[in-house]
């Protein structure tokens, strides 16, 4: 049988180290975009408040008294000094701003000329000499306001500078607002500075509030860190304790233990089977479609295969050939249909077998006796002892439990039944009712099945199972198998029994695995994928430069770890998103969308992966537009983007890729062909099967899910359209799809 594949340490470990630096990555970049972000927001917040202060001082001014200002000689006219000091208590109100001061447009483009600073000309800084920052701007003094844009901009409406700005006087962020006239005319501008120094104070206060958020942060990181690998290290435990007491019931199971998918092929096989089997390795078996076996159909096996695949327990018993024509022996079938997480469809079909050839024999033989010992009664009753000692010698040298009911009581039971029992001698279980051996809550179903064979007709042998008590009250599983015969020359009930605890508890417990397979897969993607996303994010920020420059060998060295991030997260997104598909929780939101517009977007990456391994690739576009469809648009590209990487992935380098596009007798058809490795003929019928991968496929892509074509096909038949494909071994294959135009 296929062996369960335990979640390797070194993976864990190597987990917990890769978490351990992205977390690390993962604050910085945390700290850098709340920096950026409150920077920014502190940028805008100082531009408000100079445009709403310019705004606010315009309205005060006394439009014709500072009209009134034209000539230089004004400046030390009393109306300067009014408007002058007024400007001087408004800035001593507010400790940031540094000037407040008004222009007015020249006849030249971009030439303003100042009118009133509230600036005074002083020796700052004590040299005795005014220096040119130390002067203030005069009545008359011209500006070129080219290089501020929104310094004109303030004569039409409030604006204020988008970075801070550096003229003679120093470096500012300031405000602008326009001085109209009562007609509404903007006759100038006024302008407050706020020191960018009182900028860069803020932005000192936000460093240390990250610094604070960045050590936290880390403390989070680690706590949470260990916490994963603590789970990890646990789950991994109990897959491995599962998977080996799995693989031990099943190899030294006494029983022949096979699977077989959906589609009736074989996948499964353990070595008690491949011995009843006359095979010699799995390989010999492996593959083979039971549904199609000459010898199954020889006997109408592959039906009642059928029947257990659409979710009917069987047992069954055939006279058959071998699987590979070596001889003919009697088989016991029994067929346990598994379902899949649902509980209601189909996954395989689990199937014990068991070699009764000489349970068969002896019943055959002591069959046999019978029938000469009735006979020979009849004809000759002065044989009569010689005769009951031969049917004894069988009887009580058969391998199976024999027994004798007259009356609804034992009469007789061989030493296999008393050992089955637990009974020394055969006093012990004569004149004992035979309801006193079976359990309880069974014998109804006991009685009713007894009742069912009496109405198909007397003289036909029975056949059921049933829980049965040994004398110490051990509860143990048997079949019968009883037929109407004779007994001391009165009409008797005759019958065989086996006990199969052993193969019911098999069964029981490879159900049980296999629910825990599943349970265990749904924890660990789901635990995975948050942390695994952010680490992504992070990785996109860091490699497009965002928080500065990087070195050739960094930005490779972040790439590769970038593209095993995706990877890991596509083949999580995929395996949650099969277990969906078979939990029929797929939800599909259609809406008009033009097919030809989603492959125009996945053209882009295709092309650039088609460049990096050297594979040519064309598009025959459609010579007219194509109709518009209702699809989902998400899951319909992603079908685009999983056949086309797995053209890219399976052709090899100088291969070549062909695609097209066109409308097809109400259908929106796509195709893409490739020249790559091909699909082996006889692995075709399985291509599209869940977590199947062809052999051949190994040698291009060791580690793929072989979940991609399963997920594509679920889309496209969720869309009432189909899929399909050609292929040829070492030639290449041809995929395509098509979509209803409704």
């Amino acid at each position: 049988m296929r062996r369960n594949k335990k979640f390797p340490l070194n993976l864990i470990w190597l987990f917990s180290a890769t978490y351990a630096l992205f977390a690390l990555g993962l604050v910085a970049v945390l700290a850098l975009f709340l920096y950026f972000y409150l920077s920014r927001n502190t940028f805008e917040d100082i531009r408000t408040r100079a445009k709403n202060t310019a705004v606010n001082i315009a309205q005060e001014i006394d439009v014709d008294l500072h009209e009134s200002l034209v000539d230089p000689e004004q400046e030390e006219s009393e109306n300067y000094k009014k408007i002058q000091d007024r400007f001087k208590f408004v800035v001593k109100l507010y400790p940031e701003l540094k000037s407040i001061y008004t222009l007015r447009k020249t006849d030249q483009p971009h030439i303003l000329s100042f009118v009133i600073d509230s600036a005074e000309t002083k020796d700052l800084d004590g040299n005795g000499v005014i220096d040119p920052h130390e002067e203030k701007a005069h009545l008359g003094e011209l500006y070129d306001a080219s290089p501020l844009p929104e310094m004109e901009k303030g004569f039409i409406e409030p604006s204020a500078d988008k970075e801070i700005t550096e003229d003679k006087w120093g470096q500012w962020i300031s405000g602008y607002a326009p001085i109209k006239d009562k007609s509404g005319k903007t006759v100038a501008i006024l302008g407050v500075d706020i020191e960018a120094q009182y900028y860069f104070m803020r932005l000192a206060e936000i460093k240390r509030m990250i610094l604070f958020f960045v050590s936290i942060s880390l403390v989070l990181s680690l706590l949470f860190g260990i916490w994963v690998m603590l789970i990890f290290q646990r789950l991994n435990k109990q897959v491995i304790a599962k998977s080996q007491e799995l693989s031990s019931i099943v190899k030294n199971s006494p029983f022949g233990i096979y699977t077989i998918s959906k589609k009736g092929v074989i996948d499964s096989i353990n070595p008690k089977m491949l011995q009843i089997a006359g095979a010699e390795s799995p390989k010999q078996m492996i593959g083979l479609s039971a549904l199609e076996l000459p010898n199954h159909k020889e006997v109408g096996f592959d039906r009642t295969l059928r029947e257990g695949l659409g979710g009917r327990f069987f047992e069954k018993e055939l006279f058959i050939s071998s699987y590979l024509g070596r001889g003919k022996s009697y088989l016991r079938y029994s067929g346990v249909p598994l379902l899949d997480s649902s509980g209601k469809n189909v996954e395989r079909l689990l199937v014990l077998v068991e070699d009764i050839t000489e349970r068969k024999r002896l019943e055959e033989k002591l069959a046999k006796y019978t029938e000469e010992l009735e006979e020979e009664f009849l004809r000759r009753t002065q044989s009569s002892e010689i005769l009951k000692e031969q049917y004894r010698a069988v009887v009580e040298g058969s391998l199976a439990g024999i027994y004798v009911l007259q009356g609804k009581v034992f009469r007789y039971a061989n030493p296999a039944f008393l050992k089955i029992f637990g009974y020394k001698d055969l006093e012990e279980i004569l004149g004992k009712s035979w309801q006193s051996l079976v359990y309880k809550e069974d014998l109804p179903r006991v009685l009713r099945s007894g009742i069912e064979e009496r109405k198909k007709g007397k003289g036909k042998p029975s056949q059921y199972s049933f829980r049965a008590l040994k004398k110490d009250g051990t509860v143990i599983e048997v079949e019968v198998l009883s037929n109407p015969g004779f007994f001391e020359g009165k009409p008797a009930i005759i019958g065989s029994l086996h006990d199969i605890t052993e193969r019911k508890q098999a069964e029981k417990r490879l159900k049980e695995l296999h629910e825990l397979r599943k349970k265990f897969i749904q924890i660990v993607s789901h635990q995975l994928r948050t942390p695994l996303s952010s680490v992504r994010w992070n990785l996109e920020t860091i490699l497009g430069e965002e928080l500065g420059k990087l070195k050739k060998e960094q930005k490779e060295f972040l790439r590769i770890t970038y593209e095993a991030n995706a990877e890991v997260i596509r083949r999580i997104n995929d395996l949650l998103t099969a277990f969906d598909i078979e939990e029929k929780r797929i939800i599909v939101t259609k809406e008009k969308v033009s097919l030809e517009g989603l492959w125009n977007s996945v053209i882009t990456e295709c092309k650039k992966k088609c460049r990096i391994k050297q594979v040519s690739f064309f598009y025959n576009r459609p010579p007219k537009p194509l109709p518009f469809i209702d699809v989902d648009s998400g899951k319909i590209r992603a079908v685009l983007e999983k056949l086309v990487d797995n053209a890219i992935t399976y052709t090899k380098e100088k291969g070549k890729i062909y695609t097209l596009l066109k409308q097809k007798n109400g259908f929106v058809y796509f195709e893409i062909k490739d020249t790559g490795i091909g699909i082996p003929k006889t692995e075709q019928p399985r291509i599209f099967e869940r977590f199947y991968r062809a052999s051949n496929a190994f040698t291009m892509k060791p580690d793929a899910s072989g979940l991609g074509l399963y997920i594509a096909k679920s889309y496209i038949e969720q869309h009432d359209g189909k899929i399909g494909f050609t292929s040829k071994e070492e030639k290449g294959s041809t995929f395509w799809f098509e979509l209803p135009v409704k």
